[in-house]
């Protein structure tokens, strides 16, 4: 799963303002003495829309603030808070809601059950059972009746940690469904010109916009972590991919699209959109990339769009053996004439343990020899066991420097050397 590395202002202040949901049902909860919290509703929020990491900050702040203002037992508690945070993160983040088939009950259950062993330990080797919870009620009264007194923290724990860790997701949901999806987006992706629209003008002049898509048909690619900009929120990705699509303004009459795998796994809303942009804008010619099991559907794209489409695909390298038994590519082309009968312009990667100077060379007079155009892509150490090879690629770029000067050839020397993604 890919998780944000670092937040807008917007979505910084987002946090804040979830903390301070977090503190306002705390003091709530004390304020009126019920055997519940009411201090997560921030911490599923931030979880939901950031990731675990960033859903661990509210119940951190809230944690603080409480317990040096209202509270002193919350700075204890810091440690649950940041698990439950770290739970939620780990299980809800990028989830469809929409859908009404999420079990809010089993769900709460198992972001519950971590946080409810760590509290009861601490609320019966540090408190002895007595704490500023309308719980503790509870637990005395279970501890007199002959219970031992970590198992009655730890039954009660469990049932009013479970109550009102259902009642603040349920309500986080109901938070989450309300508010508009234009809204929505903006909180998970501020910059969208940042990193999801870009024009190419050095070769090929042309506009390119990174759209999501739902998951990659094949995503087993050893050497891919690209899918994980993937979704199954396919209202939150039709939204997203039309402010994307808004940017484009026909400068050039050619626009790539491209997305964490084949344009077949774009929602049909977002080809629909596309089509309208190519009408509207007067796009002349479109670059779409789709893997080698998709070769017998190309002409529905060209069908529905009705202009020239450019197709790439992901060969990257004519070595047969190195790309079905190491990269695990899934595309069993034998030779570089069979993939040109159905592709305009394959995707080769160099610089890769393991890879020789031979295959490249290879690999290279293979894509002039049967492609009038291609991309090369210097591989890029990522989160897969593929690792780059840095006295390859040192050959490399010396070897091959004349490539910055072949119009039909473009090397990225970074992912995002087109000026999209991140």
């Amino acid at each position: 799963m890919r998780y944000p590395k670092k937040l807008t202002v917007l979505q910084m202040s987002f946090l804040a303002l979830a903390a301070v949901l977090n503190i306002a049902g705390a003091n709530l909860a004390l304020l009126i003495r019920i055997p519940l919290y009411l201090d997560t509703l921030g911490t599923f929020l931030a979880a939901i829309l950031f990731g675990p990491f960033y859903g661990m900050v509210p119940g951190f702040l809230s944690g603080i603030l409480t317990g040096m203002t209202t509270d002193i037992y919350s700075l204890f508690y810091l440690p649950v808070q940041l698990l439950t945070g770290l739970t939620a993160g780990l299980f809800f983040y990028e989830k469809s809601f929409r859908n009404g088939k999420y079990r809010i009950p089993l769900y709460a259950f198992v972001v519950t059950l971590p946080g409810t062993i760590v509290s009861s330990c601490i609320t019966a080797f540090l408190f002895g059972g007595i704490t500023s919870s309308g719980s503790t009620v509870m637990v005395q009264l279970f501890h007199h009746l002959g219970l031992n007194l970590t198992v009655s923290v730890f039954c009660v724990q469990l049932v009013t940690d479970f109550i009102d860790r259902t009642v603040m997701l349920a309500l986080s949901l109901t938070v989450l469904h309300v508010l508009p999806v234009s809204v929505l987006t903006v909180l998970k992706k501020e910059t969208v010109l940042m990193d999801r629209y870009s024009k190419i003008t050095n070769k090929n002049k042309r506009e390119i916009v990174l759209l999501k898509a739902l998951p990659c048909a094949w995503g087993k690619c050893r050497f891919c972590d690209y899918i994980e900009d993937n979704s199954r929120d396919r209202e939150s990705m039709i939204t997203l991919n039309r402010d994307v699509l808004s940017h484009v303004t026909g400068e050039f009459g050619v626009l790539e699209v491209i997305n964490s795998g084949s344009c077949f796994e774009l929602p049909k809303e977002t080809l629909t959109d596309i089509r309208t942009v190519v009408r509207e804008k007067h796009i002349q010619k479109l670059f779409f990339e789709a893997h080698w099991i998709y070769r017998s559907r190309l002409d529905e794209m060209r069908e529905f769009f009705g202009i020239p489409i450019v197709y790439k695909t992901g060969a990257e390298t004519f070595d047969y053996h190195f790309r079905e038994h190491y990269l695990n590519k899934h595309a069993d082309f034998r030779d570089a004439e069979e993939l040109s009968r159905y592709f305009d312009s394959p995707c080769l990667m160099v610089g890769i343990q393991g890879q020789t100077k031979e295959m490249i060379q290879n690999d290279i007079r293979l894509l002039k020899q049967f492609f009038k155009l291609g991309t090369i892509n210097v591989f890029t150490n990522n989160s897969t066991d593929v690792k780059r090879d840095e006295e390859l690629v040192k050959w490399f770029l010396e070897e091959y420097r004349e490539l910055e000067h072949d119009p039909s050839i473009e090397v990225l020397y970074e992912n995002t050397d087109f000026g999209v993604g991140d």
